[in-house]
């Protein structure tokens, strides 16, 4: 009855999607990955004026007992810790604390997944050498690299199988690194493309992928974003601006339409970069 909730019903992407729909981040990856996608809850027919808002697709109280209490319940708590997180991130570059969290109101693009990776084999003896062989295919993966498109990303996984990139002291990015698997209530903070472009590169977007280990790994995602409306660019503080000025919804937009043309999405966060050719604008 899953397919009475696929996420081809819904214009937003909210809902289910079986694991091998979807869409790569890489041309040639294949993602092997189910996912169950929600938003802010509005009622049926509401937008609040951006059409990336509205009502989320929820499976029947006799399908799913108690499920949207408990997946609505989340969502509601990871946005009060995201809030909370704007104005830490904001303290912590020295900005007024509402410089971000005034931005993230209630039509914020704010979505929260919940993914289930199937194994790939029996588990191993070793996980670690299974680890190391995830990481040498190219075709098949968990989810393939990218970063994130919003300001920031919460992520709670129960196994391994998450990488993660970050930035070496030369500006580059370092070799992949493994994500650790955090206690019941601890998150892991990725940053996204808006946080670099608002930072003007001080933050850098961490890009990460998922690798198709022989277990199965269960994810918590929210992704953390402002109004559709909210035009970000570097902040005076960090400088001459390396970056192009960008709408939350623009952005958004531009990265939909290169996935939907089958282009990918690399490179995300360097799109408006200046004096660099914009990747995927052409989508």
């Amino acid at each position: 009855r899953k397919r009475l909730y696929h996420v081809s019903r819904d214009a937003r992407g909210r809902g289910w999607t079986p694991s091998g729909e979807e869409p790569a981040y890489e041309s040639g990856t294949s993602s092997t990955v189910e996912a169950f996608d929600l938003g802010r809850e509005l009622p049926p027919g509401g937008t609040n004026g951006d059409p990336a808002m509205g009502p989320n697709v929820w499976p029947a109280e006799e399908d799913a007992p108690g499920f949207r209490a408990a997946v609505h319940g989340l969502y509601t708590d990871a946005t009060r810790v995201s809030q909370a997180f704007f104005r830490a991130a904001a303290a912590a570059l020295g900005l007024p604390p509402d410089t971000f969290a005034q931005h993230a109101t209630e039509n914020a693009r704010a979505t929260m997944r919940l993914l289930r990776y199937p194994g790939a084999g029996p588990p191993p003896a070793d996980p670690s050498a299974a680890m190391e062989m995830a990481s040498r295919a190219s075709d098949r993966v968990g989810i393939s690299a990218h970063t994130d498109f919003e300001c920031f990303t919460l992520m709670h996984q129960d196994a391994p199988g998450l990488q993660l990139r970050p930035r070496d002291p030369s500006g580059g990015h370092g070799p992949w690194v493994d994500a650790p698997v955090a206690q019941d209530r601890q998150l892991l903070v990725i940053t996204g493309d808006m946080l670099e472009l608002w930072t003007n590169g001080r933050l850098a977007a961490t890009p990460h992928r998922v690798l198709r280990v022989p277990w199965e790994r269960r994810a918590l995602i929210r992704f953390n974003g402002v109004a559709s409306g909210t035009i970000v660019a570097p902040l005076p503080p960090f400088g001459p601006p390396r970056y192009e000025p960008c709408t939350m919804g623009a952005h958004m937009d531009r990265v939909y339409a290169s996935l939907n043309a089958g282009k990918g999405a690399q490179g995300t966060s360097r799109w408006g970069r200046v004096g660099e050719e914009a990747e995927g604008r052409q989508g």
